[in-house]
């Protein structure tokens, strides 16, 4: 450890330690005692917060820079009785007495033996501002610190952590890290007053990692002054401006860079994003995914989850949970309340006030404090997203708005202070006209205040409180809000598919996160809306809500062909109905009459639960077949499904293989049985579950459930409401039954919509190549025994962002993408670049608001030609696979199943309908989530 002046080895720091924690001994009276420190940044600094956590006391700051009063305050409300000074000497007029050490002048440690602080005894207190104007403590543990330690180990490695920069007041918790994350890891600490003297330290060179705040760094950066040496930036504390995050980027040495969340009261950080290997993105850059132990759910005001993409509270479990404010049990019931959907009793969870929204990949994206979240003549305002924009601007440097007035005055304005970047000169004028081109008129704030820094609190935080007051300026100019009733229409289905608030009529549909499923779910709103018959192209030829009402202006109404809605039918949920075409083709093929068939088509999955009880897990799957009437489901020798009124009794086996010595071959054996298990159609169940105790406390479940009664969807919303019932939570009523879905489509296909697609399909019969000729070792007719293997292969996940990156920027989906590469290895191998693939497509139009909650099998498939020849560029090939794609897609009525039948009939030669190359994707397919994650320790096989 060193500040450039003084140099402390390990040993040097443990000895200094044990002279405080010997001082500190008699004084300590039990577990949860209180020392605390007032000390400048030095190496000593860091020995005495050693001292005190040695004598199994919990240290509290005293940063010698706060105004005497608020220190005064922190001694009285700790109940401090000793406190660890430079010299012996305190930085203010205590008005409660105090016994004063000075490190400096302590004799040698004796061997009387110190108090040991348990993983539950408290830590330390750290002081955060209060709402009321009076500060108050956060009470943590040790077990709490030593969580994100682990954390810090897991993450980063010894080079990053060999010149760790602490350069934040231990009166914040980013401290925290920068102090112990290295010296719980054999690492150095580089100590400096702040981040801006970092290029004045005689060190520098040696610093590998900095840990700061954005507005910190981004003031480090206008003068290029980050050392060459480091290699790791760690952001926190405020929102991560995109603009500084392209200006780390583009560092020639490759930083890694960690964009990092979490309040003091979840020990420093509670969620985090490894921003290196994300690609460029708009929009606010993300917060990342809970850390290790850490539980991070969004809730609505009544405390309901909030799905993906929509906005809500976050609150936070937990490893690193405080246990709550120091003497302020008001306080702690407010902000940590029980927590409803934990499997056990006793937990909490903070609510943090701050606005987020999950992401698709999980990761959380940081929206704003909901009590920064404003109201101004009847439009709701995030702050936030004006100072994106300005921040964004070439000569800007940073950038607050607020608002004057109180709310309900007439009067009020948003108010932008500015601070032009080194060099550079503004005029509120043109910065009025840059933001009107980019925002509505309601978020271009009519009142400027042009400063040459902003003001700053001493963890590097803006100071809201000292930004100056601003006299009143003109308003500014005109917003690109919805014109019309059609453009609000779009705007509101929009913003329920995307799960983005706010939508402007010239937003771009893949900027806000769009792609090739969610489309299709536009544009079967816009069906169900409009009574519009729009082609899926309109939407990617007019991706914004202006270009798509244009679209709709101009297409034909449809009058006779209302796409039919589906009425539940709980009289007659026994009847037969008939197969969806998929289903009868799985019916079909495990015949033995066909190449390849014998042959069942099923999920297979195994799943190891820590903690969970096999009569736990058997009661929720009882109640899983009791809820979804496809797990009572068999198909008749006749060729129809039906939902049997009664089933037998089922219980769930349980082979009992803790401290068996042959348990790897028993599973594997079950493995081997299961995994190529065909089932009876017409014999129920058509799912078979069964578990296997195992060591360590872990239940293993092998899960096998044929297609015939669901799909991939069905099998995750499965997975979830399972984890929902054995952690306790209810789940909403189910009225809608597959049987509905089922018969609304045989009622569809009497429809124009279905007429025209098989219009658009008789007209492709004679275009359609053949399957892929690939060259094999022998046919399928010349097998003697029949056997599905699974070959799987992984892509990294930097080489997959990589490739969507690449995609995006060629005007390409990922599924798009993913699609001409698997063409274009076809037809590497094909004895004919021209062929035809069978596709699956993923088929619940939002019919019901209950359809995502169904199991059964909505697949459907559909033929594409594929004409892979040509001497231009990959993309340009790839380009043209997607335009037939879209294309073929607007006509999905009609399935491939139906295609193949009229095309043998076409070609007279039964060959002709068999396309058995199949390419499926469930790119963007994620069911409905309730928790986090299915369990509380959870892995799965295939």
């Amino acid at each position: 450890m060193t500040d450039g002046r003084t140099t402390l080895t390990y040993a040097d720091l443990m000895a200094a330690a044990d002279r405080i924690a010997a001082a500190l001994a008699p004084r300590i009276t039990g577990p949860d005692c209180r020392v605390g420190i007032a000390m400048r940044r030095r190496p000593g600094l860091v020995s005495a917060l050693l001292g005190i956590l040695k004598a199994g006391a919990a240290y509290v700051p005293l940063d010698p820079d706060y105004p005497a009063d608020r220190l005064d305050f922190i001694t009285h409300d700790a109940g401090l009785d000793v406190v660890i000074a430079d010299d012996g000497r305190l930085p203010f007029a205590s008005t409660r007495p105090l016994d004063v050490i000075d490190p400096e002048h302590l004799p040698p440690p004796s061997s009387a033996p110190l108090r040991q602080a348990g993983p539950d005894d408290l830590a330390y207190v750290i002081y955060t501002s209060g709402s009321t104007g009076r500060p108050k403590g956060v009470v943590i543990a040790h077990r709490n610190a030593l969580a994100r330690l682990a954390w810090a180990r897991d993450t980063y490695s010894a080079a990053d952590l060999s010149g760790v920069l602490a350069s934040t007041s231990i009166c914040f918790d980013l401290s925290v890290f920068e102090i112990f994350a290295p010296l719980g890891h054999g690492g150095r600490v580089v100590i400096a007053d702040t981040l801006l003297a970092l290029p004045r330290l005689p060190v520098a060179a040696g610093v590998t990692l900095v840990n700061t705040v954005p507005s910190l760094l981004r003031e480090l950066l206008r003068h290029h002054d980050l050392p060459a040496s480091v290699t790791t930036v760690n952001l926190a504390g405020e929102p991560l401006p995109p603009a500084l995050l392209e200006a780390l980027r583009a560092d020639p040495r490759g930083l890694r860079i960690f964009n990092l969340y979490g309040p003091s009261e979840d020990t420093t950080y509670s969620t985090g994003a490894a921003l290196h290997d994300l690609p460029a993105e708009s929009g606010p850059v993300p917060i990342g995914h809970p850390l290790p132990g850490t539980r991070a759910l969004v809730r609505d005001r009544a405390g309901r989850l909030r799905p993906d993409g929509l906005a809500g509270e976050l609150h936070l479990g937990g490893a690193g949970l405080a246990r709550g404010y120091l003497g302020r049990p008001e306080d702690t019931e407010a902000r940590f309340r029980p927590d409803p959907f934990a499997a056990a009793s006793g937990e909490r969870l903070y609510r943090t006030g701050d606005r987020v929204r999950r992401r698709a990949d999980g990761g959380l994206d940081f929206l704003g404090r909901l009590d920064h979240q404003v109201k101004l003549r009847g439009f709701r305002i995030e702050t936030g997203e004006i100072e994106h924009h300005l921040e964004a601007l070439p000569d800007v440097a940073e950038a607050v708005v607020t608002v004057s007035g109180a709310p309900g005055d007439p009067d009020r304005r948003l108010v932008a202070h500015v601070a032009a970047k080194a060099g550079a000169s503004l005029e509120a004028a043109g910065l009025r006209a840059a933001l009107a081109a980019l925002l509505p008129a309601h978020l271009v704030p009519d009142r400027w205040c042009l400063l040459a820094t902003l003001p700053h609190l001493p963890n590097g935080k803006i100071d809201r409180a000292a930004l100056p007051a601003v006299e009143a300026a003109e308003a500014s100019g005109v917003r690109v809000a919805p014109r019309d009733a059609a453009e609000s229409r779009l705007a509101a289905i929009w913003s329920e598919v995307l799960g983005v608030a706010d939508i402007g009529v010239e937003d771009g549909f893949f900027d806000l996160g769009g792609h090739s499923l969610l489309a299709i779910r536009i544009i079967a709103r816009i069906e169900e809306s409009f009574g519009v018959d729009l082609p899926l192209k309109a939407l990617f030829r007019s991706p914004t809500v202006a270009g798509l009402a244009r679209e709709i202006a101009a297409a034909s109404r449809r009058e006779d062909d209302a796409r039919p809605q589906i009425v539940p039918d709980p009289a007659g949920r026994h009847a037969p109905f008939p197969l969806t075409d998929i289903q009868h083709a799985y019916w079909l093929g495990r015949s033995s009459v066909f190449e390849l068939g014998s042959v069942g088509a099923h999920a297979y999955r195994e799943f190891d639960v820590t903690g969970l009880d096999p009569d736990m897990a058997e009661a929720a799957i009882l109640r899983l077949i009791a809820r979804h009437e496809m797990l009572s489901a068999v198909v008749t020798p006749e060729g129809e499904q039906r939902v049997l009124p009664e089933t037998p009794d089922w219980r769930l086996p349980v082979a009992d293989l803790r401290d068996v010595a042959d348990a790897d071959r028993q599973l594997a054996e079950i493995r081997a049985r299961l995994s190529h298990h065909v089932f009876s159609p017409d014999r129920w169940p058509l799912f078979h579950v069964e578990a296997a105790r195992l060591d360590g406390g872990r239940l293993r479940l092998f899960v096998s459930f044929d297609v015939l009664i669901g799909d991939a969807w069905s099998f995750r919303l499965l997975a979830r409401e399972f984890a929902d019932l054995v952690a306790g939570r209810d789940l909403p009523p189910l009225a809608l039954s597959f049987r509905d879905c089922v018969l609304a489509e045989k009622a569809a296909k009497q429809g124009l919509g279905f007429a025209r697609a098989l219009d658009h399909w008789q007209a492709r019969l004679d275009d359609l190549p053949p399957a892929p000729d690939l060259p094999m070792v022998r046919t399928p007719a010349q097998l003697a025994e029949i056997c599905f293997r699974r070959r799987s292969v992984s892509l990294p996940r930097e080489d997959w962002r990589a490739f969507r990156s690449h995609a995006a920027s060629a005007g390409l989906t990922p599924t798009a993408a993913v699609l001409a590469v698997f063409a274009e290895v076809l037809a590497r191998w094909s004895r004919r670049p021209a062929f035809t693939l069978n596709l699956t497509l993923f088929n619940r139009p939002p019919l019901h608001p209950e359809i995502g909650g169904v199991v059964g099998d909505f697949t459907s498939s559909m033929l594409l030609g594929v004409d892979m020849s040509g001497v231009e560029a990959f993309v340009d090939r790839a380009k043209r696979l997607q335009d037939r794609l879209w294309d073929d897609l607007d006509h999905r009525a009609v399935g491939g199943i139906r295609v193949l039948r009229d095309l043998a009939r076409r070609q007279n030669r039964p060959v002709a309908g068999l396309m058995p190359v199949v390419f499926t994707s469930t790119l963007n397919q994620t069911a409905p989530q309730a928790t986090d994650r299915p369990f509380a320790s959870a892995s799965s096989t295939a």
